[in-house]
Protein backbone atom coordinates (compact mmCIF):
# COMPACT_ATOMS: atom_id res chain seq x y z
CA UNK A 1 0.00 0.00 0.00
CA UNK A 2 1.19 3.84 -0.67
CA UNK A 3 0.99 6.10 1.79
CA UNK A 4 1.16 9.62 0.40
CA UNK A 5 2.28 11.88 2.24
CA UNK A 6 2.36 15.72 1.00
CA UNK A 7 1.21 15.00 -2.00
CA UNK A 8 0.29 18.15 -4.27
CA UNK A 9 -2.72 17.04 -6.90
CA UNK A 10 -4.70 18.82 -9.16
CA UNK A 11 -8.48 18.36 -8.47
CA UNK A 12 -11.02 18.11 -11.04
CA UNK A 13 -13.74 20.22 -10.63
CA UNK A 14 -11.45 23.37 -9.19
CA UNK A 15 -10.15 25.91 -11.31
CA UNK A 16 -7.10 25.30 -13.99
CA UNK A 17 -4.21 25.59 -11.90
CA UNK A 18 -6.11 24.84 -8.38
CA UNK A 19 -3.69 22.53 -6.22
CA UNK A 20 -4.69 20.84 -2.89
CA UNK A 21 -2.33 18.94 -0.76
CA UNK A 22 -3.23 15.98 0.76
CA UNK A 23 -1.78 12.71 2.96
CA UNK A 24 -3.51 10.09 1.98
CA UNK A 25 -3.91 6.12 0.68
CA UNK A 26 -4.12 6.51 -3.50
CA UNK A 27 -6.36 3.52 -4.69
CA UNK A 28 -6.08 3.05 -8.75
CA UNK A 29 -8.24 1.25 -10.54
CA UNK A 30 -8.31 0.03 -14.40
CA UNK A 31 -9.59 -1.92 -16.90
CA UNK A 32 -7.96 -4.65 -18.37
CA UNK A 33 -7.93 -4.71 -21.56
CA UNK A 34 -10.54 -2.08 -22.81
CA UNK A 35 -8.72 -0.48 -25.02
CA UNK A 36 -8.59 -4.48 -27.06
CA UNK A 37 -12.63 -4.49 -26.13
CA UNK A 38 -13.18 -0.82 -27.64
CA UNK A 39 -11.91 -2.37 -31.37
CA UNK A 40 -14.62 -5.11 -30.81
CA UNK A 41 -17.66 -2.99 -29.39
CA UNK A 42 -19.69 -0.10 -30.63
CA UNK A 43 -18.71 3.34 -29.49
CA UNK A 44 -22.61 3.54 -27.84
CA UNK A 45 -22.02 0.28 -26.02
CA UNK A 46 -18.38 1.25 -24.16
CA UNK A 47 -20.62 3.99 -22.61
CA UNK A 48 -23.05 1.82 -20.89
CA UNK A 49 -20.62 -0.86 -20.36
CA UNK A 50 -18.16 1.99 -18.62
CA UNK A 51 -21.17 3.46 -16.59
CA UNK A 52 -21.92 -0.13 -15.42
CA UNK A 53 -18.09 -0.79 -14.63
CA UNK A 54 -18.39 2.57 -12.43
CA UNK A 55 -21.45 1.53 -10.72
CA UNK A 56 -19.49 -1.75 -9.69
CA UNK A 57 -16.45 0.10 -8.42
CA UNK A 58 -17.39 3.23 -7.39
CA UNK A 59 -19.71 2.20 -4.32
CA UNK A 60 -16.64 0.57 -2.04
CA UNK A 61 -14.97 3.49 -2.55
CA UNK A 62 -17.44 5.97 -0.93
CA UNK A 63 -19.23 3.23 1.27
CA UNK A 64 -15.24 3.27 2.97
CA UNK A 65 -14.88 7.10 3.23
CA UNK A 66 -12.90 7.46 0.25
CA UNK A 67 -12.88 10.30 -2.20
CA UNK A 68 -12.99 10.13 -5.93
CA UNK A 69 -10.28 12.46 -7.53
CA UNK A 70 -10.64 11.58 -11.02
CA UNK A 71 -12.26 9.15 -13.93
CA UNK A 72 -9.35 8.47 -16.23
CA UNK A 73 -11.42 6.83 -19.11
CA UNK A 74 -12.31 3.09 -17.66
CA UNK A 75 -9.73 3.96 -14.25
CA UNK A 76 -10.56 5.26 -11.17
CA UNK A 77 -7.95 7.53 -9.43
CA UNK A 78 -9.70 7.89 -5.46
CA UNK A 79 -7.62 8.87 -2.10
CA UNK A 80 -8.44 7.99 1.65
CA UNK A 81 -7.21 10.85 4.03
CA UNK A 82 -5.10 9.89 6.62
CA UNK A 83 -6.37 12.95 8.95
CA UNK A 84 -8.89 10.81 10.73
CA UNK A 85 -6.54 7.89 11.37
CA UNK A 86 -3.88 6.02 11.67
CA UNK A 87 -1.85 5.15 8.21
CA UNK A 88 -2.26 1.44 8.71
CA UNK A 89 -6.12 1.63 9.47
CA UNK A 90 -6.40 3.82 6.30
CA UNK A 91 -4.24 1.55 4.18
CA UNK A 92 -7.14 -1.11 5.38
CA UNK A 93 -9.78 0.62 4.19
CA UNK A 94 -8.22 1.28 1.25
CA UNK A 95 -7.58 -2.26 0.77
CA UNK A 96 -10.98 -3.38 1.78
CA UNK A 97 -12.71 -0.83 -1.13
CA UNK A 98 -9.98 -2.72 -3.42
CA UNK A 99 -11.15 -6.19 -2.42
CA UNK A 100 -14.83 -4.85 -2.44
CA UNK A 101 -14.60 -3.30 -5.98
CA UNK A 102 -12.53 -6.87 -7.09
CA UNK A 103 -15.85 -8.66 -5.72
CA UNK A 104 -18.02 -6.45 -7.39
CA UNK A 105 -16.33 -6.83 -10.88
CA UNK A 106 -15.94 -10.68 -10.33
CA UNK A 107 -19.50 -11.04 -9.76
CA UNK A 108 -20.46 -9.30 -12.81
CA UNK A 109 -17.88 -10.70 -14.90
CA UNK A 110 -19.85 -14.32 -13.82
CA UNK A 111 -23.15 -12.28 -14.90
CA UNK A 112 -21.78 -11.32 -17.90
CA UNK A 113 -19.97 -14.61 -19.24
CA UNK A 114 -23.24 -16.92 -18.58
CA UNK A 115 -25.25 -14.12 -21.06
CA UNK A 116 -22.33 -14.80 -24.08
CA UNK A 117 -20.55 -11.10 -23.09
CA UNK A 118 -17.21 -9.96 -22.47
CA UNK A 119 -15.67 -9.95 -19.13
CA UNK A 120 -14.13 -6.79 -17.97
CA UNK A 121 -11.26 -7.85 -15.57
CA UNK A 122 -9.92 -4.86 -13.39
CA UNK A 123 -6.43 -4.00 -12.49
CA UNK A 124 -6.13 -2.40 -8.49
CA UNK A 125 -2.84 -0.25 -7.43
CA UNK A 126 -2.86 0.61 -3.85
Amino acid sequence: MVVASGVVLSMSGIACGSLRRIDAAILLMDFCGYAALTERTEGAHMGTLVNEYFERIVPPVLDRGGELLKFMGDGVLATFSLKDLQDDMVCLTALNAAIGALNNVQEWNAEREASGTPVMELDVAA
